[in-house]
């Protein structure tokens, strides 16, 4: 599980949660087996119906048996990861990138969906 010290210390009420989360390599620098507590932890930050899931997608051209960091992951595995509590907006290839990206980087852009009314 992930803590939450780092709230506390910096004593900002999430209120609702963030607007907007930019993961910019974060899910691949961690062991691939943590993903479904990344995709879990994202849904609990971001802000329901209106919160942002910004993802680069990288290293796409990197195969899962390579190791890491940074580990291989394919776009499918973030349709998988977040189509739950999260809606895809926006999947394109960026028009800069790193050098070792190019041609293979993708953005994806996720909208953290309403909580389910009981």
């Amino acid at each position: 599980s992930f803590d939450d010290d780092w709230i506390k210390i910096l004593d900002v009420p999430l209120r609702g949660g963030f607007e907007l989360v930019y993961d910019y390599a974060f899910l691949v620098a961690m062991n691939p087996s943590m993903r479904q507590k990344w995709a879990a932890r994202m849904a609990e930050l971001i802000t329901p119906g209106t919160g942002l899931l910004v993802c680069l997608e990288y290293p796409l051209f990197r195969p899962a048996e390579a190791g890491g960091p940074p580990h291989g992951i394919k776009s499918e595995d973030y349709d998988r990861l977040l189509r739950g509590k999260f809606e895809k907006v926006m999947h394109y290839m960026p028009v800069r990138t790193h050098k070792v990206g190019e041609g293979s980087d993708m953005i994806s852009v996720w909208r953290r969906k309403e909580k389910a009314r009981l």
